[in-house]
């Protein structure tokens, strides 16, 4: 690996992680909704510098998240750098891009939610807010409809997801990676 690479691969692990550390002070807006950002910078690096550059990134992000403590985030950072990888591996082999990662998306949706929801024992899973936004409006619910629903979320959010991914990856493509 170069020189170059190595850096590229240090200031943008080093960018997300105090990003990330400002983001936990104030906010959790952007830790919670990581998975739409955080893929594109590492498609365009791995795409441009390739993946092992990319790799690099997704590595030192969370060993320095673990570092300063930050396990939450890690939880939200990691499935976001693995669907980056994912596409870059995807880009270069030239499959049905769309598709695996749409499928790739809920399946770390899915997990995402499972890990808080009964490993952490936070009340942030899918089930619990299909249910309390029925006890809201005064609706009965059965718990088949709820997993009809909370599949349907994940499915939602997995589409947005990979449309958001993808729609960044095209613009970014076609105005600043002309020679790619």
């Amino acid at each position: 690996m170069k020189l170059k690479q190595l850096t590229i691969a240090a200031l943008i692990s080093a960018l997300l992680v105090v990003i990330i550390l400002i983001d936990t002070r104030f906010s959790y807006f952007l830790s919670y909704n990581i998975g739409f950002i955080l893929p594109l910078p590492l498609i365009i690096i791995g795409v441009k510098e390739g993946i092992k550059v990319s790799s690099l990134i997704t590595i030192s992000t969370t060993i320095l998240l673990i570092v300063f403590g930050q396990f939450l985030a890690i939880i939200n950072v990691l499935p976001a750098c693995l669907i980056g990888l994912l596409a870059i591996n995807i880009i270069h082999e030239k499959t049905k891009l769309f598709w695996t990662m749409f499928f790739s998306n809920s399946i770390f949706v899915m997990i995402q939610y499972y890990f808080f929801a009964y490993i952490l024992k936070i009340e942030m899973d899918i089930f619990t807010e299909i249910t309390e936004m029925a006890k809201y409006f005064n609706v009965t619910i059965q718990y088949a409809t709820i997993w009809i629903l909370a599949i349907i979320v994940i499915l939602l959010q997995s589409l947005l997801q990979t449309v958001v991914i993808l729609k960044g990856y095209q613009i970014i493509k076609i105005r600043f990676l002309k020679e790619v």
